[in-house]
């Protein structure tokens, strides 16, 4: 579905229900609807009015014990409702991530091998993740 329409269609209520679900609180659902209107005017800004999906990756909270690496993948975590979303649109030959607080560079899918001066930053992660993926078929 084109943005413009998606953004259209949270302004006009009909994701109410879905974002009181979501959030677990109808107190949040216009804040939501503006979040979401928001990301979906940027994404027009640098991409145009384009077909677009949006995926949310919930927060966490560890409730017992840190990290599955420190504790053997024994850790007790709890979902809350904060989020990060995502407006995604499919792309042939680059990934473009845009953040309110990561200055992320182009990943290009034809230039998937490991560069060293990346080492520890978003681009190496996103790198690293597509290069597997693509060797994984």
């Amino acid at each position: 579905m084109k943005a413009s329409l998606l953004k259209e269609e949270f302004k006009t209520n009909k994701y109410d229900e879905m974002l009181k679900d979501l959030y677990e609180d109808a107190s949040l659902v216009d804040y939501q609807k503006d979040r979401y209107a928001n990301a979906l005017d940027k994404f027009v800004e640098l991409y145009g009015d384009e077909n677009v999906s949006i995926y949310s990756a919930a927060g966490r909270s560890e409730i017992s014990g840190n990290h599955t690496d420190h504790q053997h993948g024994c850790v007790l975590a709890g979902s809350i409702n904060l989020d990060a979303i995502g407006v995604v649109a499919r792309q042939d030959d680059v990934i473009n991530v845009v953040s309110d607080s990561f200055n992320i560079k182009p990943i290009y899918l034809n230039d998937l091998d490991k560069k060293d001066e990346e080492e520890g930053t978003s681009e190496a992660l996103i790198r690293g993740v597509v290069s597997k993926l693509k060797e994984l078929g």
